[in-house]
């Protein structure tokens, strides 16, 4: 499995996503296209998917209160980043492979929501860990889509093992 379901809620109103939505740029803003490339099955499909997605990031320096508890409670050995992530509805993220996201921790916050599919198999989690090396990709969404992610540079089984370490892949949640 490339995709992990993990035990551990974010209490969305404790995040600016007003604030976080106005900061937000295409995702063809934060890549460098020729570096991309090589990420991508087919790059002239992905210059449309990558205008019409969209991305805010926090360094581990950077994060302060609640965002920070939540990378610490998810991975402060590693000092995860933060981005949030908006997909409108009725776009897609087409099949790719992180450039620089080895692994990360996701949650959706939409109840109803397309499942991210990671090499070629539908996770229906809203929060998850999940391999960014693997193709991954998201399916037509019916309505907007916003994620937040903890991200990492350490290698997927790395993390997993610590997340399971920490009880976050165990039945029952945490809620801070």
């Amino acid at each position: 499995m490339f995709a992990e379901k993990v035990y551990y809620r974010i209490d969305w109103d404790r995040i600016p996503v007003e604030n976080i939505l106005d900061k937000m740029v295409p995702m063809s803003d934060n890549l460098k296209r020729s570096s991309y490339r090589k990420y991508v099955l087919d790059y002239k499909t992905e210059v449309n998917f990558l205008k019409n997605w969209y991305v805010y990031q926090f360094s581990y320096k950077k994060l302060r209160g609640y965002l920070k508890e939540i990378a610490d409670d998810i991975g402060e050995t590693f000092q995860p980043f933060i981005r949030f992530y908006y997909l409108p509805a009725g776009e897609t993220i087409s099949l790719h492979r992180d450039e620089k996201t080895k692994c990360g921790v996701n949650f959706v916050k939409q109840r109803d929501f397309s499942p991210i599919t990671v090499d070629g198999v539908a996770y229906p989690h809203g929060a998850f860990l999940f391999d960014g090396q693997k193709l991954h990709g998201v399916d037509k969404c019916e309505e907007d889509r916003f994620t937040l992610q903890v991200g990492f540079s350490q290698p997927y089984e790395e993390v997993k093992w610590d997340l399971k370490d920490n009880g976050l892949l165990t039945e029952g949640y945490k809620q801070i």
